[in-house]
């Protein structure tokens, strides 16, 4: 009778990690990102090469009126060729804190000035199989309007949506701004537990 061999295997956690090889080089770069390629050794070893983006973090706001409406963002997405309703948000610029990053977008994007700002949870990573960017989201209340000043590249529509319209905007998908859901979904919760109480 021959023994079967008892295959070993090690926690995801435990196991040995890519690997950079010397510096990455510089493939595409504009004002906003970078494509960089590095020389890698994979978890098994093998040499590699591995495509990721360097960005500037990000700063969302979920942005709420007195009467419970969320202020929205429409733009034209050129990477999905598609018109996309979301929440304010967008990079930090350099040595810019969070929350000042979220005050400079709120004003910029929609001229609004928030009498409170607080942090929605913790950062989370957009796409951690691409970029190591990271995104803060914060809940503004106490909203006074004013005049935008956006950047020379947008060309925004600004619009006012209760909350169960915003709910309802992506369960239906006409929301699919993964910032923006992140973002609801989050304030969902913590609406709903506040409600039991």
């Amino acid at each position: 009778m021959t023994e079967k061999k008892q295959k070993l295997t090690i926690p995801p956690e435990r196991a040995q990690p890519w690997q950079k090889v010397g510096e990455g080089a510089i493939r595409y770069e504009n004002p906003w990102m970078r494509v960089i390629e590095d020389e890698v050794l994979t978890p098994s070893g093998a040499p590699a090469r591995y495509g990721r983006v360097e960005a500037p973090d990000a700063a969302a706001v979920l942005a709420l009126t007195e009467d419970e409406e969320v202020v929205l963002i429409g733009q034209h997405r050129y990477p999905v060729n598609a018109y996309s309703w979301e929440i304010i948000a967008g990079g930090f610029e350099a040595n810019e804190a969070p929350i000042s990053a979220a005050k400079r977008e709120l004003r910029e994007e929609a001229g609004i000035i928030a009498g409170a700002l607080f942090p929605l949870g913790s950062p989370f990573h957009l796409v951690n199989a691409r970029s190591s960017e990271v995104c803060h989201i914060f809940v503004a209340t106490g909203l006074e309007f004013g005049a935008s000043d956006p950047d020379e590249t947008e060309l925004l529509t600004v619009k006012k949506v209760p909350l169960s319209q915003f709910y309802a905007m992506i369960d239906e998908g006409e929301i699919m701004d993964s910032i923006t859901i992140v973002a609801a979904l989050r304030y969902r919760n913590l609406f709903s537990e506040r409600k039991e109480l």
